[in-house]
């Protein structure tokens, strides 16, 4: 939306329909396409994101403007989908509207929706501060997101930016809840539904990544698969990030050699990562064992809670879910039966009982 102030910028102070009144914006200022605010009705807080068309009328404008555009509908349609499915461990769409300064204006308008809305923060916060210090309420974490992203994918729905950050801990009502769905993208039925020059795009976050995002590679022609895998990778990441604060990712690329480096743009697409595979393989293994040692480090400091099978059932759901070869990616049962759901909700049970097990249940 370019650098000027433009209507979505000055929302903070209005009173929205519905008895919303914006009371001030994010110290993030725009997040990707849009301008973000808390706001509030009563005694309820939510979260609001909105978009302007103050961009229109400059040099190309028309063609930023289609790009916000469409990416501001199809995350609305995303979020909507998902209410209607009633996804419990996705973060609920209170409202949408628009709010124009000047009435009947273009110019002026702010289209805007609004999100459930946490003070506690993201499950990073969370972690930080120590609301999920304990094994029993990071296993519950976990099985909700598990359950959250297996509901995602029954309904066709590839979050595709799943990370700590974009996981919030709702610490009274204990549910923990996936947001953030500027990435994610539906099974496509028509071409025309989605923007072609994305049809085979990723847009994660690179510090999450998995090989086959970081080496441009299309290791398949059917992008649901392709997608659902990329997925897969990313929760595992959580489950990492949620025990050791490092991500997968970051661990396996210290154990590769500087000729591997995915940041090299001679390495990136052209049939690399095939080549490259033996060593991504070798290196997953090296990273297996380094999570292995950590686990058991913070096990120890926190009193023993997990015996020796839950902490090789942990060490083995997170290779299941980062094996840098795509294919082989999700519960092996799963794998055999060639599911589409790659085994999310038999996870989601395993954290369950985990957490029963640090209960003494």
């Amino acid at each position: 939306m370019g650098n000027d102030i433009g209507p979505a910028d000055r929302l903070e102070g209005c009173q929205l329909n519905d008895g919303w009144q914006v009371i001030e914006r994010f110290q993030s200022g725009k997040i990707k396409y849009s301008s973000c605010y808390l706001v509030q009705r009563g005694n309820q807080r939510g979260f609001l994101k909105a978009f302007d068309y103050s961009d229109i009328k400059k040099a190309g404008g028309q063609d930023a403007w289609k790009r916000i555009n469409h990416k501001y509908t199809r995350e609305l349609k995303l979020l909507q989908k998902c209410r209607d499915a009633n996804i419990r461990a996705v973060i609920q769409l209170l409202a949408n509207d628009r709010y124009y300064f000047k009435p009947d204006d273009l110019n002026e308008l702010v289209e805007y929706f609004i999100l459930e809305y946490t003070g506690d923060g993201d499950s990073l916060e969370c972690l930080t501060n120590g609301s999920l210090s304990q094994f029993a309420i990071r296993f519950q974490a976990l099985s909700d997101i598990f359950d959250g992203l297996h509901n995602l994918h029954l309904n066709g729905i590839m979050h595709l930016d799943l990370k700590a950050e974009n996981i919030l801990h709702f610490v009274h009502s204990r549910l923990t809840k996936i947001t953030d769905f500027g990435s994610a993208r539906q099974l496509i039925v028509d071409l025309d539904q989605d923007l072609l020059d994305e049809l085979n795009s990723i847009r994660t976050t690179r510090q999450y990544a998995p090989p086959e995002c970081l080496y441009n590679d299309f290791w398949t022609t059917d992008w649901q698969e392709y997608r659902r895998k990329v997925d897969l990778y990313l929760i595992g990441n959580v489950i990492v990030k949620f025990f050791t604060n490092v991500s997968f990712t970051a661990l396996l690329k210290d154990q590769l050699s500087n000729s591997l480096d995915w940041n090299k743009p001679e390495n990136v697409g052209n049939g690399r990562l095939k080549i490259f595979m033996p060593h991504l393989v070798e290196g997953a293994a090296n990273v297996y064992v380094v999570i292995k040692s950590k686990l058991k480090g913070i096990n120890k400091e926190c009193g023993n809670p997990l015996d020796d099978k839950n902490l090789n059932d942990l060490c083995g759901i997170i290779a299941e879910l980062c094996n840098p070869v795509a294919e082989k990616r999700g519960h092996p049962r799963e794998l055999v039966r060639k599911s589409n759901m790659n085994g999310l909700d038999r996870y989601r049970d395993r954290f369950i009982t985990m957490r029963d097990h640090c209960l003494g249940k």
